[in-house]
């Protein structure tokens, strides 16, 4: 089923339909059911590039996209074709190879007027889109692989409870696998609360100076019910800030020197252990026969390297290289023995093995060649050296160097290392870049000759006392740039050591404090436009602490602190250390345990209710102050009473619209029925006029009928006109001064075929003096003549019907009153809407599409008058008033009245074309044409009537305007063209009356524009006056 078309009076729905299809900015394209190009818009050749239209038109739409996206494009073809709208995306480059994604919509477009249905295909360019998602995924992908892999253990904390929001693998592993996300640090970690580290962390926090550390001891537990272990750590808190700059956060960020301690221990564990090995010969000791790969073990320290019990053989070559030694080192270790073999070279080897027990182990095998006894090939001996500790705590060591050299490299604040007498020995890139020196440029040069001279005096006697007592210090210093400018800084110095404790140099971390210290003066300046603003803020904000009862129960609220817009939205003055219940009452429950529930759990609210007692509604955003324990709870909050009674306006108005909507539906359903019943007989008519052959009695009788019913059907078609012309303030009045007395005379005869039809006896009453009005004299006659025949379509037969005129002041009073069906009282207000008809209801049926009514209102009103309805009730009749305005200067004047239509010449003899697409709408014409003598060709499309014009050389062509392929505006502007139609009459024939339908056609070329159906009269009338009769015509 297909939705009904919309109605747009006044606008030709082709020219509107191509604007549409012309004007979007998307590439919308016509599409015939096979898949075929049949038009595209403008926007669509720019978007894809193309020049030539001709080059695609009537091409596959699918042969325009790539191979990989044919199968979708297809499929929603398909779809589309059965009637389900079909939207996808896919790529499709433009003409010159631009690569493009686009939003489709293909869906179907039922034909009109037996016109084939075609496919219309919508698409919209999404590739900035899609390339936008591609960019922003990657660079999310980026960031939290940089996040989740870095080296260095990191975590991000939120709010001043510092609670844990991001953390990566390696301070995972460094806490021992907690759950943290989401709890706070004094919680997840409470073994961090008594060494000081959450007090760091909110130092930083409050300060949003950073706190960087070496080397700092830590106490740890690293798993449930193990004891603390210590470890040691690098470690930076970094503040985070918002888009305003506020603090919303910390980074933490480090690295664990835990291995990096430890190796160092071992490294010195494996010296003494090397020293000890010498001299107890705890290195392996083994021969080798090469010849038959016989193996001797000298000592037992190889069963322990090899994780083998003495029981077990000793491993030879062939079972070294099978089972122990690491595939990769294999080659190696060949290499060596080849070479020790052939030259006599010192043997050694430097290597992985597996040991039986699986464990990966690190060994070095030294030997040499000692010749056997005889003439027999060499043995090998040598030791082997387990080398794990040493080589794990090299790799460790290299790998911590090598991430505190990227982590000092790419800090963000300054690193610079002096030895002891204060000559830089290393400075980061942050800390060149600060004082504006290339990178090395600084090296070898002297602390204080980056210092400025007011501050030298304070770093030379912190640094002195630093080489004396060791203890680090924090200085507040400027620093001297290289083009002479100062630097303000805050820098965290620290004593190195070496492996003995002795003193070996410096090293600081330096802060640029130069935008922190204009940052502090905006904050104050900030607290004061903010505080500024707070005072000034529309909304209304106050702090409450809830007050409980022994039980832990809120039982009301004290007012601490408000704004001055506190008292506009709440009505409450002088709340400051009042209760709520002291102001109010009466106060519901619910504001008091919503608020105590806020405090308790911390869990901030957003509602909207009502408080009865205060006669408000509130919109309210509550919020606890503090953290868990505190009682003060933080409002803002909005007076939303008046919006609340527009919500209710609004709902009022939907449930109006929805009775218009319902009414709307009704109306269609009538004037289906309205239209259907003069088609019946005029259907029954022709059968009569076809059977009756030269029966002149039946075919006069016939016509009679057929008259009557086309009169009611435009009858009906003239008030849906009136009324769209009312609504979209195209009708205008032809006011005159009028006799209102003539005017109701007037309406009196439009309505005696209906009262005469229903047999009912009218009673005149008209004022005996002129009721003079400045009115438009159809229009009242329009008016008068709607009730009349209301009051004859809704009175039984043989009834009666009164309308009377009267002067009331300066206003005339016309009523029309009846002896009929009447209205019910629940009836009355909705009498005058729209599609609205009180007989629908009633046993009688009388019909008609329910707008009579509502046009008289609106006509009436149009002349600045008002119209009302009166009844006793059912079966009891009815009473409709009009009250107009009179003139004031009125004066005794002859009454205005229609005038009479000219009479028509006699026409004839004249050469008449008639293009119509409308098969039966053309013949008949034709023939009424030739039978008031006239010559006549009849063609049904654009191009047909072009050749007719130019065979039949026609006076006069009626021309339909909405015809396929060539229109009557363009066919009108092609016959102009012809010279051998100079002079010709052209006749626009068309559904559209309205102004705007007439200034187009006259645009065209058009010399007069008839509505459908087309009155003989009128069509006799312009033959008259451009084709007359000529003389001797019959």
């Amino acid at each position: 089923m297909h939705s009904p078309t919309l109605a747009l009076p006044g606008i030709d729905a082709a020219a509107f339909g191509w604007q549409l299809f012309e004007r979007s900015p998307d590439c919308v394209k016509l599409l015939s059911l096979d898949g075929r190009l049949l038009a595209m818009n403008r926007n669509g050749l720019s978007a894809l590039e193309i020049d030539d239209t001709a080059a695609v038109l009537g091409q596959p739409w699918v042969a325009l996209w790539p191979e990989e996206s044919r199968t979708t494009v297809e499929a929603a073809l398909a779809s589309a074709r059965g009637g389900a709208d079909q939207r996808f995306e896919a790529p499709c480059p433009t003409l010159r190879g631009k690569p493009r994604w686009w939003d489709v919509n293909v869906s179907l477009v039922p034909g009109a007027g037996g016109q084939p249905a075609v496919l219309l295909a919508v698409s919209r360019d999404i590739t900035a889109m899609r390339q936008a998602e591609r960019e922003l995924q990657a660079a999310n992908r980026s960031m939290r692989d940089v996040f989740h892999q870095a080296p260095a253990f990191m975590c991000v904390l939120r709010g001043p409870e510092h609670v844990y929001e991001m953390i990566n693998e390696r301070y995972l592993q460094l806490v021992g696998y907690r759950d943290l996300v989401g709890r706070k640090v004094r919680d997840a970690l409470p073994e961090l609360a008594a060494q000081g580290y959450v007090e760091l962390l909110d130092r930083v926090y409050r300060s949003g100076e950073p706190f960087i550390g070496a080397d700092l001891p830590l106490m740890l537990q690293r798993g449930p019910g193990m004891a603390p272990e210590e470890r040691y750590i690098d470690l930076a808190f970094t503040a985070l800030r918002d888009a305003e700059g506020g603090i919303s956060g910390l980074l933490v960020h480090g690295i664990d020197q835990t291995d990096r301690k430890l190796a160092e221990l071992a490294q010195r564990a494996d010296r003494e252990r090397m020293q000890l090995a010498a001299e107890a010969a705890e290195l392996g000791l083994w021969t080798w026969r090469p010849e038959d790969d016989m193996v001797h073990w000298e000592n037992a320290r190889l069963f322990e390297i090899f994780g083998l019990s003495p029981e077990q053989p000793p491993v030879n070559a062939a079972r070294f290289l099978q089972e122990f030694i690491h595939p990769d080192d294999a080659p190696a270790f060949g290499a060596a023995v080849a070479r020790t073999l052939e030259s006599g070279a010192p043997l050694f080897f430097h290597g992985r093995i597996r040991r039986s027990d699986g464990e990966q182990r690190w060994i070095e095998v030294f030997g040499r060649a000692r010749q056997s006894q005889g003439e027999g090939p060499p043995q090998l001996v040598g030791a082997v050296s387990d080398i794990t500790e040493r080589k794990l705590a090299e790799l460790a060591l290299h790998e911590t160097r090598e991430r505190f050299e990227k982590l000092v490299s790419q800090a963000a604040t300054g690193v610079v290392q002096m030895d002891v007498d204060g000559h830089i020995t290393f400075a980061n890139g942050k800390y060149c870049e600060m004082l504006g020196y290339a990178p090395g440029e600084l090296i070898g040069r002297h602390v204080m000759d980056v210092t400025a001279p007011d501050s030298l005096g304070a770093t030379a006697a912190a640094m002195r006392k630093l080489r004396e007592d060791g203890i680090g210090f924090v200085i507040d210093k400027s620093y001297l740039r290289r083009d002479g400018s100062l630097m303000p800084a805050t820098s965290s110095v620290n004593a190195l050591r070496g492996p003995q404790g002795e003193f070996q140099g410096m090293v600081a971390i330096v802060l640029d404090t130069t935008e922190s210290k204009r940052a502090a003066e905006r904050l104050r300046a900030s607290e004061e436009r903010y505080r500024t603003l707070f005072e000034s803020m529309d909304q209304g904000f106050c702090i409450i602490d809830i007050l409980f009862d022994p039980a832990g129960q809120p039982v009301d609220y004290r007012f601490m602190e408000m704004n001055r817009m506190f008292e506009r939205h709440t009505g409450l003055s002088n709340a400051v250390g009042r209760t709520a219940l002291e102001l109010v009452p009466s106060l519901d429950r619910f504001w008091i345990e919503t608020y105590g529930r806020v405090a308790t759990t911390g869990e901030a609210a957003r509602f909207e209710s009502e408080a009865r007692a205060m006669g408000r509604w509130f919109d309210v955003y509550a919020t606890r102050i503090g953290g868990a324990g505190s009682a003060r709870v933080a409002l803002l909050f909005s007076d939303i009473t008046a919006r609340k009674a527009s919500e209710d306006r609004l709902r009022t108005l939907a449930d109006g619209l929805a009775e218009a909507d319902r009414r709307k539906t009704e109306f269609l359903a009538t004037l289906a029925h309205e239209l259907r019943n003069p088609l019946a007989p005029i259907r029954s008519g022709l059968a009569v006029i076809r059977l009756s052959g030269d029966n002149p009695a039946a075919v006069a009788k016939v016509r009679q009928m057929m008259e009557r019913q086309v009169g009611h059907m435009v009858h009906l078609i003239d008030d849906l006109l009136d009324v769209a012309r009312i609504s979209g303030g195209k009708l205008e009045l032809k006011k005159a001064r009028v006799d209102l007395r003539t005017v109701l005379s007037s309406a009196v005869e439009t309505s005696l075929p209906a009262l005469e039809a229903g047999r009912h006896m009218l009673d005149l009453d008209l004022a005996g003096q002129a009721l003079m009005a400045d009115a438009d004299p159809t229009r009242i006659a329009q008016v008068v003549a709607n009730l009349l025949n209301n009051a004859a379509k809704y009175t039984p037969a043989g009834g009666r019907i009164h309308l009377s005129a009267r002067r009331d002041a300066g206003t005339a009073v016309i009523a029309v009153s009846d002896t009929g069906v009447g209205i019910p009282a629940e009836s009355l207000d909705g009498v005058f809407d729209m599609f609205n008809q009180v007989g629908r209801n009633l046993d009688r049926a009388q019909g008609g599409l329910g707008i009579g009514l509502s046009l008289v209102r609106r006509l009436v009103e149009m002349h600045e008058g008002t119209v009302e309805a009166d009844s006793a009730g059912s079966g009891k009749g009815s009473v409709f008033t009009v009250r107009l305005p009179l003139a004031q200067d009125a004066v005794d004047a002859p009454p205005v009245g229609a005038a009479a239509p000219a009479q028509a010449a006699p026409t004839g003899g004249a050469r008449v074309l008639v293009v119509d697409d409308n098969v039966d709408a053309a013949t008949t014409l034709s023939m009424v044409l030739e039978m008031n003598g006239h010559a006549t060709r009849i063609a049904h499309d654009g191009q047909a009537g072009l050749a007719a014009a130019r065979a039949f050389a026609p006076q006069v062509v009626f021309l339909d305007i909405g015809m396929p392929g060539m229109n009557g505006y363009e066919t009108a502007r092609a016959m102009l063209a012809l010279p051998e139609l100079a002079g010709v009459v052209l006749v626009a024939l068309t559904g559209w009356g309205a102004d705007s339908d007439r200034s187009q056609s006259s645009e065209a070329g058009f010399d007069h524009h008839l509505t459908k159906p087309v009155q003989l009269e009128a069509v006799e009338a312009i033959l008259a006056r451009h084709a007359p009769r000529q003389p001797g015509n019959t």
